[in-house]
């Protein structure tokens, strides 16, 4: 394909001021429609019945209170509070099996009739 042949193509590509003009402001007023909210299209609230016939269903307002902590889902908070339960059950078991070894060790030696604490080696 010689060289000319793409002059044809960057003329067909190239919109005009008009179609340009079109498209930017298209884009923005979609931009514009999102940002506000406004072309939320009203949405069929519908539910199926036992036997399979749709039914108008009330609409649901929004929770007046929205339980997220930090941003983060509910699942995340219950994951991060388990895992910081099982850490603190883990220390808790540890430093209990070395108070119960160190109480069941006596080192208690009587010299002269006193009670006296021998380290052992």
């Amino acid at each position: 394909m010689p060289l000319g042949g793409f002059a044809g193509l960057k003329d067909k590509l190239r919109p005009g001021k008009e179609e340009l003009k079109n498209n930017v402001g298209d884009s923005l007023g979609n931009l514009q429609k999102k940002i506000d909210g406004s072309n939320v299209a009203e949405e069929d609230n519908l539910e199926l019945t036992e036997d399979g016939r749709p039914v108008a269903a009330p609409r649901h307002s929004p929770p007046l209170l929205d339980c997220s902590c930090f941003g983060l889902p509910k699942r995340y908070i219950i994951a991060i509070l388990s895992g910081l339960g099982f850490c603190i059950s883990f220390g808790i078991r540890c430093n209990l099996g070395v108070a119960i070894v160190e109480m069941v060790n006596n080192n208690t030696v009587y010299i002269n009739g006193t009670a006296v604490m021998q380290v052992t080696p």
